[in-house]
């Protein structure tokens, strides 16, 4: 790593900003009527390709698609995407079983793009 990287580094971890290195791509697949289905891979060294991922995945959920990520739980809808920390924002039902009663609260979790499968579905109008 170079000098002036560590020190961009550290200079991000002072202002509180914190940086993140991709280390494996994702997979964003569209499936569009009109524009025909896509597959996009996101993630990777280039930090172009990064910001463009970031300005297409939050266009998507502005223009009304539904994206569905891969988790243990099988796919789960995406309520919100974190440009900054390059994640995905899910709704997720935590059970705790405390006696006597058992209570059900629903908490967000954050699903790093990186390393994840995605799917996204293009509004249509029915008919």
């Amino acid at each position: 790593m170079s000098i002036a990287k560590q020190r961009r580094r550290k200079d991000r971890r002072r202002s509180g900003i914190a940086e993140f290195d991709i280390a494996s791509t994702g997979c964003l697949e569209v499936l569009s009527v009109g524009k025909g289905d896509l597959k996009l891979t996101v993630g990777g060294d280039d930090p172009e390709d990064t910001e463009r991922a970031k300005a297409l995945i939050t266009e998507m959920l502005q223009k009304g698609y539904a994206i569905f990520v891969e988790t243990d739980k099988g796919l789960t809808r995406v309520k919100r995407f974190n440009p900054k920390r390059m994640t995905y924002v899910i709704s997720e039902i935590v059970e705790d079983a405390i006696p006597p009663a058992k209570t059900r609260r629903v908490a967000d979790k954050h699903v790093p793009v990186a390393g994840s499968k995605a799917t996204a579905i293009g509004r249509t109008s029915g008919g």
